[in-house]
């Protein structure tokens, strides 16, 4: 695992491999995957991460590591729900959810629950992302 730090916003997580490739981890509010009132979805998160910039794929398994432990420190302090949101604008979403479903088997331990789902969603409108599926 690489060793990581909040950036500039308490919901932003950076880390710097190896090989110079800066990754960040950002937690958003997910409520408006909802059109519901009830005061729970204001304690779901989405969560985006991937480098900044590099110039060619670099397997290393250390990322993979750092992500899930990222994660497992933000549900510890959040207590909340998070979403692991399977972007399908360049059709890679279900390799996006078959590395979430690899790492969650891989590092969750039974430590968190994890439900995968398939939600249709058009919102061209969301903030930042233009997602039509999550996972």
């Amino acid at each position: 695992m690489y060793p990581h730090y909040q950036a500039d916003n308490p919901d932003k997580y950076e880390f710097l491999t190896d090989n110079g490739i800066l990754y960040v981890v950002e937690f958003t509010n997910a409520a408006y995957y909802s059109t519901s009132d009830n005061p729970i979805f204001s304690r779901i998160e989405a969560i985006n991460f991937g480098p900044v910039s590099y110039e060619r794929k670099i397997k290393d398994r250390r990322v993979s590591e750092t992500v899930a432990a990222i994660i497992r420190e933000r549900c510890r302090v959040t207590n909340g729900a998070i979403l692991f949101i399977c972007d399908s604008t360049d059709s890679k979403d279900e390799c996006r959810s078959r590395l979430f479903n690899y790492w969650n088997d891989r590092f969750n331990n039974n430590e968190y629950h994890f439900q995968p789902a398939i939600i249709e969603y058009v919102d061209w409108n969301a903030p930042n992302w233009p997602y039509s599926r999550s996972c």
